[in-house]
């Protein structure tokens, strides 16, 4: 059966989209014999785009907690965190190439952007109390926390790549190259009739954490394509890695005003550090001609986990950023 020689060019953060080269005699690469190429285009430039609904989340990213006394004497307490609740949200990729195939190498470079609006509003009840977890602020209750905020994603992928033939009608690319992100996000909750369970005033209680991070690095990766019974339908499985040395300046605060003077407490930093990232997709490709174009169209699932991201002194929490969700690309070669 013939399939037809690829080169898969990654969206974002991930791979996403495989752009064909020629069409081979599997046969001749399962036996590992020379293929003879039966090109029907030369190569050059490619464009692809993609939709992107995906979840960014920030693991359990603490709004409140749920608090109330066990037994007659009060002398035992449960807490039960609360944590913000990351919604799934639009975005897309953008991506533009070149491809050499007599020497199956090609270069590729994308750009993803994401934006996500986390929510979370927690309330007291008859058996629970909303506490505030910051630390910088005395053990206040409300009667009610609303948490808003934003997480915006940019990222950059340079890639260059050569691809491999692989046996059973399957092929592999291999590519290294660079990532680039700028990540931003901003989280604000406020507590509705703060108290400490006595007569003082408390008033505007709010708690905060935002942060602006740059990184650059290196990284690796592999896309693969094995075919489904036809040259046009094929199974993606990619991975990559990315090794990000990345500049942090977050802000958190927890403030409130007692007899209206302002209270609490406000805390800047500045953090370099080297962070691990992985990624992973699994998807299915459609490849045709479209007067006289290569065309393909991808859908598939996207998972990505990147370590330390959100730094919050206030509550000592260190989370990592996940993304996961669907792709969906059309990829056009010319």
């Amino acid at each position: 059966m013939c399939v037809q020689r690829f080169i898969f060019l990654a969206a974002l953060c991930f791979p996403m989209a495989a752009h064909c080269l020629c069409e081979m005699d599997c046969s001749a690469l399962c036996d590992e014999v020379v293929v003879e190429s039966t090109t029907h285009f030369p190569g050059g430039p490619f464009v692809e785009a993609s939709f992107i609904y995906w979840q960014p989340a920030f693991g359990d990213y603490p709004v409140a907690a749920l608090f109330h006394e066990i037994g007659t004497t009060g002398d035992r307490e449960s807490v039960d965190v609360q944590g913000l609740h990351f919604p799934f949200a639009p975005g897309f990729q953008l991506g533009v190439g070149y491809d050499l195939p007599c020497w199956a190498l090609d270069l590729f470079v994308n750009w993803t952007w994401l934006r996500s609006n986390p929510h979370r509003t927690v309330v007291s009840d008859s058996q629970n109390i909303v506490l505030n977890l910051f630390q910088d602020a005395p053990k206040l209750f409300a009667s009610e926390a609303d948490s808003t905020g934003h997480i915006e994603l940019n990222c950059c992928d340079v890639e260059f790549g050569k691809t491999f033939c692989a046996p059973c009608n399957g092929f592999i690319r291999l590519f290294a190259g660079l990532k680039a992100i700028w990540l931003n996000y901003d989280f604000n909750t406020a507590f509705l009739n703060p108290t400490n369970g006595s007569d003082l005033p408390y008033a505007n209680l709010n708690n905060a954490s935002k942060d602006q991070i740059w990184g650059i690095g290196p990284r690796i990766g592999f896309n693969t394509q094995w075919c489904l019974g036809t040259e046009q339908l094929t199974l993606l499985l990619n991975g990559a890695a990315a090794l990000l040395w990345e500049k942090f300046s977050p802000t958190v605060s927890s403030t409130y005003t007692l007899n209206g003077d302002p209270h609490g407490g406000i805390e800047h930093a500045h953090i370099k550090e080297i962070n691990p990232v992985v990624e992973f997709f699994v998807g299915l490709n459609y490849a045709c001609y479209l007067n006289g174009a290569h065309a393909q169209a991808t859908i598939g699932y996207e998972m990505q986990y990147w370590a330390d991201q959100l730094h919050n002194t206030f509550i000592n929490s260190n989370e990592p950023l996940t993304l996961q969700g669907l792709t969906v690309t059309l990829a056009l070669s010319f």
